[in-house]
């Protein structure tokens, strides 16, 4: 008798995926891992994602619909997730400086904070360059239009702002020494 398909597979697969991503960053993302983890084979991973990239596509995706999905459900800013929040834009002046930093802080802090960047009002191909330029690896959503930065204050830019995991904003960045302070302060919380 033939075995039945298992219909949540690649929901295993991505959870899998997004929990090894999360505890140990991009690196630890094999799919010998990732299969492992959920409990399939390489091979069977295989054949519904070509390769890493494939399956980073898919989890980057994930996380722009559940951002975007919990901002539209909420009915004020510290409702919407928890940690770092930054809006910026490829055209922004002083916005490479701050997604460095905060690269940074991500690399450091990672595995304790999520950042969260959300490239407002920009082109997707300068978006694209901006990201690959700066080396950014934590989580990069885009918002086409000023919808999302308007309800959080909208410009100037860049905008970070710092959220606990009750999702209470306690800080947003106004001076430079603001980002170690707030970035420490959620550590030590986390």
């Amino acid at each position: 008798m033939p075995r039945k398909a298992d219909a949540r597979l690649e929901g295993r697969i991505l959870d899998a995926a997004y929990g090894l991503l999360s505890a140990r960053g991009e690196r630890a993302l094999t799919m010998r891992a990732v299969a492992s983890a959920c409990g399939t084979t390489t091979p069977t991973l295989y054949e519904r994602f070509s390769n890493k990239e494939d399956l980073l596509s898919l989890l980057r995706r994930r996380a722009r619909l559940n951002l975007f999905s919990a901002i539209k459900s909420s009915r004020n800013p510290e409702q919407v997730c928890r940690r770092v929040l930054d809006f910026f834009a490829s055209w922004c002046y002083a916005c490479p400086f701050e997604s460095k930093r905060l690269e940074k802080y991500a690399r450091h802090y990672g595995n304790r904070i999520a950042f969260v960047g959300v490239n407002t009002d920009d082109f997707s191909s300068d978006a694209k360059r901006y990201v690959r330029r700066y080396g950014l690896t934590y989580t990069i959503v885009r918002e086409q239009g000023r919808k999302v930065l308007n309800t959080w204050g909208g410009l100037p830019i860049p905008r970070i702002f710092f959220i606990d995991r009750d999702g209470k904003v306690i800080g947003q960045m106004q001076i430079e020494e603001d980002l170690p302070r707030f970035v420490k302060r959620l550590a030590s919380e986390a």
